[in-house]
């Protein structure tokens, strides 16, 4: 059974006593906060009616894409909300998480992991009742927390995801929308938001490819909800994916980009632009961005217990 959930609804402000009518006080006008105060006041009850996201973010020689993961994850709605990235690539990217940013917790290992428990140990380290998957090469809407959360928080569900995505490749533009038709319930594994709960009771296995897959066919959540909104998702098709190549087939529809722009708005185009700029469809992961407004965190050692507040090196065993 998924753990009781709190409400995912933002709290509404109580109205003061300082205003026009019946509740107005005779003694004299209301003492009003001035606006940093308001807004810490604010946030702080949202985050304490929200229940705590943690955005799992594995990642290996990726170093082109994160910065723009770190941007999709910083620019999201919901309030109450972590970033944990583990890395086991030879090419460290400390230097790219940024220093301001508590909710951002970097893991780094000292030798290769599966993906699949590179997974688990994002889960583990997790402080969220709800976890979601953050690949770092897609492209995210900023309301893509808020709008997972409280579908899955009013159907009351352990599981739910995208069955149904759009793809597109930047160097050529070309777009595409895929519909799963197989017969066993699944989503994108890019889109998967489960609560904890269920993780612990249906831990990944340690694959390389197929683990979120397998992460749901083996173990049934009680009801996957299939979301029926893929607004807030687009995949990109690049020289580094794992994910099989679109062809032209019934599950695979292709799409104009006008078309696609429409549907998910001028972020995403600006999104597909930046890439083009950056030359991805060539561009191997190793190389590094020419810019970066990111510095490095001080680095600190994981002892049994110990939680990961900035840059943390783990020795696996």
């Amino acid at each position: 059974m998924p753990e009781k959930k709190t409400s995912a609804g933002r709290p509404s402000v109580p109205k003061g006593k300082g205003g026009r009518g019946k509740g107005r006080s005779d003694k004299g006008p209301a003492k009003v906060a001035d606006g940093a105060e308001v807004s810490e006041a604010k946030t702080s009850k949202a985050k304490i009616s929200q229940p705590k996201v943690s955005c799992l973010l594995p990642t290996r020689d990726r170093r082109f894409w994160i910065p723009m993961a770190l941007v999709h994850f910083q620019r999201q709605t919901w309030e109450h909300r972590e970033l944990l990235v583990v890395d086991d690539g030879e090419d460290e990217v400390s230097d790219l998480i940024p220093t301001d940013d508590p909710r951002i917790r970097y893991i780094r290992l000292d030798h290769p992991l599966s993906l699949g428990a590179k997974r688990n140990l994002c889960c583990e380290e997790a402080d969220g009742e709800f976890l979601i998957h953050w690949d770092d090469d897609d492209w995210m809407s900023d309301g893509r927390v808020a709008y997972q959360v409280e579908q899955m928080t009013a159907a009351g569900v352990d599981v739910c995801g995208l069955d149904r995505l759009y793809f597109c490749e930047p160097s050529t533009l070309v777009c595409w929308q895929y519909t799963y038709r197989g017969r066993l319930p699944w989503v994108a594994g890019g889109t998967l938001c489960f609560t904890k709960s269920f993780w612990r009771d249906h831990p990944f296995p340690e694959l390389n490819a197929g683990e979120d897959t397998r992460f749901l066919w083996q173990h049934r959540p009680r009801d996957l909800l299939r979301l029926d909104d893929p607004s807030f998702y687009c995949a990109t098709i690049h020289a580094d994916n794992t994910s099989s190549q679109p062809k032209p087939s019934a599950p695979w529809q292709p799409l104009e980009v006008s078309d696609l722009r429409g549907r998910l708005g001028q972020g995403w185009a600006d999104f597909i632009e930046l890439l083009r700029k950056g030359g991805v469809e060539g561009r191997r992961s190793r190389q590094r961005p020419e810019k970066t407004t990111y510095r490095p965190e001080p680095t600190v050692n994981l002892r049994r217990g110990q939680r990961a507040t900035a840059v943390i090196r783990c020795r696996v065993s």
